[in-house]
């Protein structure tokens, strides 16, 4: 049976006067729910859509439209529950959809664009809660009067590919039906989403299933994942980060393929998939080459018309043994693929419930690089005097290792690659397309080379050469045994340290048995040991001396004469002896992050900063620095001389005090991502407490900065939390923009079945309730009313000393500001980086919207009045505190509570704070 024969079948849940209807979920559905309810919030499955609307775009006319599509798609209206372990897609009976409106028209041209791409990709780092609707979001931003851009994001779980299309086609439509007043031009729809999902319910217990999984458990017997070289190691648990890249292919090229193609009978996915698998054979040494593919998954007329998520995914799976000629590569490479569709319709999920393999928190099942090839799911639309053109979204996150996928455009055949940032680098994927280019056009060129003849090479003539097994160079970033280049005259001999061979191309070379790859910048990055594993050396810091001078105890040049020079530099004193504590002689935490961006400048590592909370002496410290390996860093150039690096991320719990048994309190980051200012407050806490601080990893590290919502940030930082402690109470805390995560975490810990016993917020405001900036006059008031008790003339000295330092503070946050925002990344822990990390975050937390926290909230408020802004009493949690909020005053100013003469008070109150949960 297939959804279009007979009538569409019943539904199970039958509308119960409400409107609203229930029907099984589809097998996808069920993926996407699971996941998250695994893994918590992942908004790399949401669909984030951009268009640009050029002329006379009448807004509620257009939202009538919008809405009129989602009335016709049930799926649209969709969310889902779960009743006695069966998951249910509920249909609500109407849903009306708002688009916001986000003026940027006032800002000057040259930020006009910046803003909209920062605008876009908060809008694609959103999450969604599958189990409220609507699982769409729609926003308009105002360019120009006649320019628009239209975001629509809607989760994966109701929208495929295909999908796009019949959105902007239906969206056309009924903005043209309003705009003339007459009725829309389209068909009634004969089934919904909720029909298809109880045909494949009914599909998956008949006889045709099993036909199909024995086809996929014969054709994936012995397959491995491929081993690719990555930028960086693959973490515990995936995160899905991600980012995408492209390039536009020549159309000369594409039609030289075509021709290929054609002449065997295939097409130009044949060509660029067997293209593709070449390179992956390459880059992993692997004959055995397998990718994930997705399939439209529509079997017929019916189905066209729908919006939902019909698409599946296969495995297509080849071998490059025997180097075949690239015509026979390309034969197996088409029979392989009409096989694997002739068996399409076995959906994924149940394959991989069949087969059980092992599952790993930090991989997809089966297959982690996906391959897709197609036409442009949206075309031009024109309606009512506006131009729709698609535009490229921000990546939500990368669900794949790898997703290369070829999309035909108006000017030729672009192909893109989404990678995850956790292991590779924006150059690495750029390289690889680069490559890929270079394979096609040889292809082009040769169609009749052997597989392994074919040139990607860009660019390592080096000193020295890394081949691969036929004896070929490698290019930047692929893996090769390291050959040396020898003037001498050599006999071919096998040692045990190498092997001399005679090179037709390189002439006289050492083969070394070192497998290794080169960096763009010339250097050599070890991989393994061919043969054997590598030799480790063992690293001996010297015996301790009792010497206070450091220079009359240690070796000019050693770690800890280089590391005594930047605390003098930095302390502004001498003679600093080695057991001398960095905090005691007036080191503080701006200080901390100066004194480790030079450590990471000086010395090329990169340190955590709780090393120094444990190691706070030149003696410990520096054998930290000697024990760490040098942070290994891949540097790009991409536009001008400018380098940015990126290191190994790492973890970011920081634990200040062990403490007892006690229920663990976490301090979340202030705005510039540091946490060494809760160091003297976890001093003062009762020993019993275990205070961990989270800490930015954006701040440790020198690579691009990635922009993420609230919501996303609080999301990883909760994985970190689970980690330490796996079930609740649960205590949360955070300064400033860190008690806004704070409130998010405890949010969604409180989601997740958890219990949150305390969430304080240390002199934090909710940024859905800002402040109101003060006129200069009443700015003056306040200030006045400051200083009443001060004689007159005295308080009129301060006033114009006020103004003056006011107008400094404002040029120079302007001109910080402006430099982080035209900078390369800045490198770690430096004062750029921490002003780059804050102006992230706080553009983060200016599109957040606190929601509803079922306890109770603690706010820590200064009982200094600010002479600058007007705060509402409570900061504007009251309305989201379930609970209730409790404030409780403490000494100083916002920038000083933590300060050593506030930092007492705010322990004494956080204490019985604390005590009362």
């Amino acid at each position: 049976m297939s959804p279009l024969d007979g009538n569409p079948p019943s539904l199970t849940v039958a509308d119960n006067g409400t409107g609203v209807l229930a029907f099984p979920a589809s097998v996808a559905q069920q993926m996407f729910w699971y996941l998250e309810l695994l893994q918590g919030t992942v908004t790399a499955f949401n669909v984030p859509l951009r268009f640009l609307l050029t002329g006379s775009l009448d807004i509620p006319l257009f939202e009538r439209a919008l809405n009129a599509v989602v009335t016709r798609h049930e799926s649209l209206r969709t969310c889902f529950f779960e009743e006695n372990g069966e998951l249910l897609q509920i249909v609500s009976p109407e849903i009306i959809v708002r688009i916001p409106v986000l003026d940027i028209s006032h800002l000057p041209a040259d930020r006009v664009n910046e803003e909209a791409d920062r605008l876009g990709s908060i809008e694609a780092h959103r999450p969604f809660d599958l189990s409220k609707a609507p699982l769409l979001r729609a926003e308009i931003l105002r360019i120009e009067p006649l320019q628009h851009i239209f975001h629509f994001t809607v989760h994966h779980a109701l929208f495929d590919g295909m999908s796009m299309t019949i959105f902007t086609a239906e969206l056309s439509e009924f903005y043209q039906a309003l705009f003339e007043n007459r009725a829309p031009n389209v068909e009634p729809l004969a089934i919904q989403y909720g029909d298809y999902s109880v045909w494949q319910k009914e599909f998956l217990g008949g006889p045709k299933l099993n036909n199909q999984l024995e086809y996929w458990k014969k054709q994936l017997d012995g397959m491995k994942e491929l081993a690719l070289p990555t930028d960086f190691p693959r973490p515990a648990v995936k995160s899905w980060k991600g980012d995408i890249t492209s390039i536009l292919l020549p159309k000369e090229l594409s039609e030289k393929l075509q021709t290929i193609a054609a002449s065997k009978g295939c097409t130009l996915f044949h060509v660029h998939l067997a293209a593709f698998m070449m390179l992956l054979r390459r880059y992993s040494g692997d004959l055995d080459v397998a990718v994930g593919a997705p399939v439209a998954g529509r079997s017929g007329g019916d189905l066209e018309s729908l919006i939902g998520v019909f698409i599946n995914t296969l495995i297509l799976r080849s071998n490059l043994s025997g180097n075949p000629t690239f015509f026979e590569y390309l034969s197996q490479i088409r029979e392989m693929s009409l096989a694997s569709l002739e068996n399409q319709e076995l959906p994924f999920e149940h394959l991989v419930h069949e087969l059980r393999p092992t599952r790993d928190p930090s991989r997809n099942p089966l297959f982690q690089i996906n391959f897709n090839h197609h036409r442009s799911f949206t075309t031009t639309e024109y309606f009512g005097g506006v131009t729709l053109t698609t535009i490229p979204s921000r990546s939500p996150g990368a669900i794949f290792d790898l997703h290369l996928f070829f999309v035909e455009r108006d000017e030729g055949w672009r192909a893109s690659l989404d990678f995850s940032t956790e292991l590779f680098t924006r150059e690495s994927a750029n390289r690889m397309l680069g490559h890929l280019k270079t394979l096609m056009e040889d292809i082009a060129a040769h169609p009749d080379k052997h597989v392994e003849d074919f040139e990607i090479l860009l660019t390592p003539t080096t000193q020295f050469y890394l081949l691969d097994e036929q004896l070929q160079q490698v290019d930047c970033g692929l893996p090769g045994e390291l050959c040396l280049a020898s003037g001498d005259e050599v006999k071919p001999t096998g040692t045990s340290d190498g092997l001399a061979i005679k090179h037709p191309e390189y002439g006289n070379l050492l083969r070394t048995g070192d497998i290794c790859r080169s960096t763009p910048d010339g250097s050599i990055s070890f991989i393994s040991r061919k043969g054997h594993e590598a030799a480790c050396r063992e690293i001996k810091p010297e015996p301790k001396r009792a010497d206070r001078s450091i220079h009359t105890v240690a070796s000019p040049g050693s770690t800890e004469v280089r590391l005594c020079a930047i605390w003098e530099d930095l302390l502004g004193i001498s003679n600093i002896g080695r057991d001398d504590n960095f905090f005691t002689l007036g080191g503080h935490s701006l200080m901390t992050l100066r004194m480790f961006s030079r450590i990471h400048r000086e010395f090329g590592k990169t340190l955590p900063l709780a090393s120094l909370l444990h190691h706070p002496t030149i003696a410990s410290l520096a054998s930290q620095i000697n024990l760490t390996p040098i942070t290994p860093v891949s540097v790009a150039v991409s536009e001008g001389p400018q380098a940015v690096a990126k290191i190994l991320p790492k973890s970011n719990i920081i634990t200040l005090t062990e403490g007892g048994k006690e229920t663990p309190l976490f301090c979340i980051h202030g705005g510039d991502g540091g946490v060494i200012f809760y160091r003297e407050l976890a001093s003062l806490m009762p020993r019993s407490l275990p205070l961990h601080a989270i800490e930015s990893l954006d701040l440790s590290h020198s690579g691009d900065i990635e922009m993420m919502s609230i919501e996303e940030t609080a999301s990883n930082y909760l994985r970190s939390i689970l980690s330490v402690q796996s079930k609740g109470p649960f205590r949360l805390a955070g300064y400033s923009f860190g008690g806004v995560v704070a409130h998010e975490i405890a949010c969604q810990l409180v989601q997740l079945g958890h219990r949150v016993e305390f969430l304080g917020l240390f002199d934090t405001h909710n940024p859905a309730s800002p402040p109101r900036n003060y006129s200069i006059t009443e700015r003056f008031r306040v200030f006045w009313r400051q200083n009443h008790q001060l004689p007159l003339a005295k308080r009129l000295g301060l006033v114009a000393m006020r103004a003056r330092d006011g107008i400094q503070m404002n040029r120079r946050i302007r001109a910080e500001l402006k430099a982080a925002r035209v900078s390369a990344p800045a490198s770690a822990y430096s004062d750029m980086r921490r002003i780059q990390v804050r102006e992230e975050n706080w553009r983060a937390m200016q599109a957040y919207l606190p929601r509803p926290f079922a306890g109770r909230i603690t706010l820590f408020k200064t009982n200094h009045v600010n002479d600058k802004y007007d705060f509402t009493s409570d900061y504007g949690w009251t309305c989201v505190a379930g609970s209730g909020l409790h404030i409780v005053p403490v000494e100083g100013e916002h920038l000083t509570i933590f300060s050593s003469e506030n930092v007492s008070h705010l322990a004494m109150v956080l204490t019985d704070s604390l005590k009362t949960t």
